[in-house]
């Protein structure tokens, strides 16, 4: 109960973020914004990929240029892309090939294409900008990520995160909508940013050598926090940019998806002791109380039967509840920013009792695998991981068009 306690005030705290009213924030004026370069690095494409091409292409932003690396001329994602471009008359987009050149080992994966586009800047950028490929934002987006960095010297990166709102309550989509639901909350008492929606100046890039560092690595956003202690700067996160994915998620999608962002997390994050002692813990008790109460019903010990029984439902109502709550008040956020997003439910929350206790064993599943296996699968490749500084493609599939049921990509 003093774990669901902790977890609850943990919740509730991150909630009130998104009761401030957007339009608080002071408006930032056209000839204060600064040149930015919004980077994308493409492999294979999502459900949301045309819509999220179109509106990053048509940002209501002064000065900015949109890149393009894509994994190769011959990936699905360079056609979608050219298309794009050519819809929107875009003058201010550039397309590269990525160049799948290892350093240290680190090869072929998002990191790495943004490495490539942010050494082919040239010295009239001020910001560099990313989105994930399963990024739909609006109109505003550039200049709402943007803003912060202009309005406080002391901001070093400025970010959002993602948030599920899946059209059917599958289980796998309630298990990565729940497990995210965790994450980012853990995220945002750890200012810890998410790479999908992420802003940085390029003084604070070339000040803290952070090229250099990123090139080493498969997930540059797992090391900011520590990069901007080191600088004397904070991580900035902004309500209202909550990028919403409503893919459908089939179970195993969602255990493939949790464990590469858990394998990133025992690479690079050094709580991962602790993430799996957590896990641990909280599984265990959860199946010694369902196993539990029952036993003792049966050989009619009644007391610490239904100690078991209210003490596992207290524990699925209350995460219920928060889940209700993070909900409620991000969709609002959302609502008051302009992004249509239908009201929360509490009908919905129904289907999400049962998921809880499923979510909770793929999250051991996947700390377990994260901890002793050595590949994981990507976006069509195999990636083998020796180490933080040693991953590699050692199985290219075939380039296909991703389909609904898997389209988020691992972070």
């Amino acid at each position: 109960m003093v774990s669901t306690a902790a977890v609850a005030v943990w919740t509730v705290a991150h909630s009130r973020a998104f009761q401030i009213p957007t339009d608080e924030s002071p408006t930032v004026e056209d000839d204060a914004l600064p040149r930015t370069a919004l980077l994308m690095g493409l492999k294979g494409t999502d459900p949301q990929l045309a819509e999220g091409l179109r509106r990053l292409l048509t940002q209501n932003y002064p000065n900015y240029e949109v890149h393009f690396v894509v994994d190769s001329v011959s990936d699905p994602a360079w056609d979608l892309v050219e298309q794009a471009i050519r819809d929107a008359n875009a003058t201010h987009a550039r397309m590269l090939e990525f160049q799948d050149i290892p350093e240290n080992g680190i090869v072929n994966c998002t990191n790495s294409k943004v490495v490539q586009a942010i050494r082919e800047l040239d010295d009239s950028f001020e910001v560099v900008a990313m989105a994930d490929g399963d990024v739909v934002t609006s109109e505003n987006w550039l200049r709402e990520i943007v803003a912060p960095l202009v309005r406080d010297p002391k901001i070093g990166v400025s970010t959002g995160n993602r948030w599920f709102i899946p059209p059917q309550s599958t289980i796998g989509s309630l298990a990565a909508h729940l497990w995210n639901v965790a994450a980012i909350s853990v995220m945002y008492h750890l200012s810890m940013p998410w790479g999908g929606c992420y802003a940085i100046r390029m003084s604070t890039i070339r000040r803290g050598g952070l090229i250099e560092k990123w090139a080493k690595v498969a997930a540059l956003d797992m090391h900011t926090t520590n990069e901007m202690r080191q600088l004397g700067l904070k991580v900035h996160y902004v309500p209202s940019l909550m990028m919403v994915n409503r893919g459908s998620f089939s179970l195993p999608f969602a255990v493939n998806w949790i464990r590469r962002q858990l394998t990133w997390a025992r690479l690079y994050n050094p709580a991962w002791p602790a993430i799996v002692v957590h896990t641990s813990v909280f599984v265990a008790t959860m199946l010694a109380a369902a196993v539990l109460g029952p036993v003792c019903l049966y050989f009619g010990a009644t007391s610490p039967a239904w100690w078991a029984i209210g003490g596992l439902s207290s524990y699925l109502v209350i995460l219920t509840a928060l889940t209700g709550l993070m909900e409620v008040r991000i969709r609002a956020c959302l609502s008051r920013a302009g992004q249509n997003v239908e009201p929360y439910s509490w009908w919905t929350s129904i289907p999400v009792i049962a998921a809880i206790p499923v979510t909770q064993i793929v999250q051991l599943i996947a700390v377990l695998q994260a901890t002793f296996l050595k590949r994981v699968a990507w976006r069509g490749s195999i990636l083998e991981i020796n180490g933080p500084n040693d991953i590699r493609v050692i199985d290219e599939q075939s380039k296909t068009p991703l389909t609904n049921d898997s389209a988020t990509k691992a972070a």
